[in-house]
């Protein structure tokens, strides 16, 4: 994704709906604006789809609390955190989602945020009907950022966001700020404020941070919120939308190669098929030659020839189909014609009578049997008629 979308879902359906694009490092803001209720947020389906979204929730809806858990009971958090927080909530635990960080040290409470199981249907829901996918809600006063000792206040509508620690915050009705009243152990030495502080009676020096927009500094701060309240029966398991503006190029380039490689499947076929019928026509053609008194290549041509084999010699067909099988190179790579063929059965022997142009025909005859791990005895030689001809015993070795 080249961009992202932040969404802040409100508490109720007729509150506003912020939203902000940015580029994907979160750093440069490209767009913002609000919708006036939830009923208007398919008008960001379509932004959607091509960006990552975030989306932050209310955080008036979600309230923070602490669960001294011992490290041995770790592994049943699901059963055991809403029954150590029964007492610290004011609904009936069957009612509330309890989510709480994937890691924290075993030696420090569990930070965990409570929220109505029936707020999260109602955020899931909005979302799900205006076609927009997202697998995190993160309440939105832990994406405001946060310095130890300090709190970050912002403005959004008509709400004030506290961040109060790490684990820690609240949303503030600006009717109540003159009448909140803290002890002096609770306050931090300094105020963070994002835009404007109208706030009267500040317990703390404010010290404004170099952002206008509290959903820019949420996107800024969103890879290190470690709570996410889609967990356990809302946990969301939804793909990542395609960018087809990024995958069209790679997707035409992918076919044109595909059909390139078909058109290449398709010449090699026409090849395979052309070589196929001249083997085939050799093959006729050979066993014409052999069997002169046949008028086309029959079916059962494999066993006639080996009918003919085991007659020849008293043969057996493996034996000789062998070595003819071996002398077929050595009688290609030389001009060598033969005569005679006899095979001797009972010494494994070939022996063949042939004629060729010279010595060296007979010569250059031996090294290619032999190349084929054959033995090869010459018998006497004589000129008839301008070639030589000449006796050969071939065998294998003992």
């Amino acid at each position: 994704m080249s961009e992202i979308l932040l969404i802040r879902l409100p508490k109720h359906a007729q509150a506003p709906v912020n939203w902000l694009i940015t580029d994907a490092s979160g750093g440069e803001l490209i767009a913002s604006g609000v919708l006036p209720n939830l009923a208007a947020l398919a008008e960001l389906s379509e932004r959607a789809s091509s960006r990552e979204v975030y989306v932050a929730v209310a955080g008036e809806a979600v309230s923070m609390h602490q669960a001294a858990v011992p490290a041995k009971s770790r592994r049943h958090l699901q059963q055991i955190i809403p029954f150590t927080l029964e007492d610290d909530v004011a609904e009936d635990i069957g009612q509330l989602h309890f989510a709480w960080p994937s890691q924290s040290p075993n030696n420090e409470p569990i930070p965990v945020a409570v929220v109505a199981r029936q707020q999260m249907t109602f955020w899931l829901a909005a979302l799900a009907q205006a076609n927009i996918a997202a697998t995190q809600l993160v309440p939105d006063f832990l994406l405001l950022p946060y310095e130890a000792n300090c709190w970050t206040l912002a403005q959004v509508d008509n709400t004030w966001l506290v961040r109060q620690s790490q684990w820690q915050g609240a949303s503030v009705d600006p009717a109540w700020l003159p009448y909140l009243a803290f002890e002096e152990a609770e306050l931090p030495t300094e105020l963070l404020a994002i835009g404007d502080l109208n706030w009267p009676q500040v317990p703390a020096p404010v010290r404004p941070l170099n952002v206008d927009l509290p959903l820019f500094a949420m996107v800024q701060q969103w890879r290190h919120t470690a709570l996410n309240l889609c967990q356990g029966e809302f946990a969301q398991h939804q793909p990542n939308p395609v960018n087809w503006q990024q995958v069209r190029w790679p997707a035409i380039a992918a076919a044109i190669l595909c059909v390139v490689y078909l058109a290449n499947l398709g010449v090699t076929w026409l090849q395979l098929d052309h070589q196929t019928q001249q083997v085939q026509q050799n093959i006729e053609a050979r066993y014409l030659e052999l069997f002169p008194e046949q008028q086309r290549l029959p079916a059962d041509a494999r066993r006639r020839i080996e009918q003919q084999v085991a007659a020849f010699g008293g043969a057996t067909q493996g034996e000789l189909l062998g070595m003819l099988n071996d002398l077929v190179l050595a009688f290609q790579d030389t001009e060598i014609e033969l005569t005679l063929l006899q095979f001797d059965s009972g010494r494994g022997e070939l022996r063949v009578q042939a004629t060729g142009k010279n010595f060296q025909t007979f010569e250059r005859f031996q090294r290619a049997v032999r190349a084929q791990a054959l033995e090869v005895e010459q018998g006497q030689l004589v000129s008839r008629a301008g070639k030589i001809a000449g006796t050969l015993t071939i065998r294998r070795p003992s």
